[in-house]
Parts: C-alpha cells; sequence; structure tokens
C-alpha cells in the first residue's frame, strides 16, 4: 500500500485532516489567551501576596533597616562605654572619675560621711506631692 503525500488532497480524507480542512485559529486562540491572561493574573497575585511575595520582601526590608539603626545605636553606646572603662582603668584612669562613678553608681562613702539623697518631685510617689 503506498502513502500519499500530504499535499495530495485527493480522497475522502481531504489531506491530512480525518474530518476535512484544519480547524480555524480563531476558535483555538481565544481560550488559550484567556487561559494565559488566567495564569499570569495568577502569577502576578502570587508574587505580590504569596510567601515570598513583595509584601513579605517589604517587611523584610524594613526589619533590616530597623536592625541596621539598632546595631548603629548599640556600636554607639558600646564605644561609650568602652571610653568609660578606658577612664576607670586603674593604671590610666583618673582617680576622680572612678571616686565618682562609686559615690554617684554604688553610693559608697568615705569613712566619717553623712551621704543625704536629694530626691526631686519626678521621683516622688504621686501620694507624698503636695500642691499648696
Amino acid at each position: 500500500m503506498a502513502r500519499t503525500p500530504l499535499t495530495d488532497r485527493s480522497g475522502p480524507t481531504q489531506g491530512p485532516f480525518l474530518r476535512g480542512a484544519p480547524p480555524t485559529g480563531k476558535r483555538i486562540r481565544k481560550p488559550i489567551l484567556w487561559l494565559g491572561v488566567v495564569a499570569a493574573a495568577v502569577m502576578l497575585g502570587t508574587a505580590l501576596t504569596g510567601e515570598n511575595g513583595l509584601r513579605t520582601y517589604l517587611g523584610l526590608r524594613n526589619e533590616r533597616l530597623q536592625c541596621s539603626e539598632d546595631v548603629d545605636r548599640l556600636r554607639h553606646h558600646h564605644d561609650e562605654l568602652q571610653a568609660g572603662l578606658a577612664a576607670l582603668d586603674d593604671e590610666t584612669g583618673d582617680p576622680e572619675a572612678l571616686e565618682r562613678v562609686a559615690r554617684e553608681r554604688y553610693r559608697m562613702r568615705k569613712p566619717g560621711e553623712t551621704i543625704i539623697e536629694v530626691v526631686g518631685e519626678d521621683e516622688l510617689p504621686t501620694s507624698e506631692i503636695t500642691t499648696d
């Protein structure tokens, strides 16, 4: 049995298509177009609101900026503490600074001294503040 070339349109099949002429592109293009639009909409929605979406990215970016500010603030505080520690060091420190810290922070006193602590209105409980 000899095969007929695809360009031969003689006979009941009219070429390579069993049911006649090839389908027109209009009937196939619309559903594929809508399927593509729906798929693109789903991908866009997932990109914006998904687990790794835009909202998550923006939240993490803000958190990173906040952490960066915290690190800068803590580094500055660390540098201040290091400077204060160097000032209180026994070998190179100022004895007056050491005495000041001992008196203010640890409430130390010299023998024979009496400590009188002055409390301002901000530190008093509200029941002890009198307004005349």
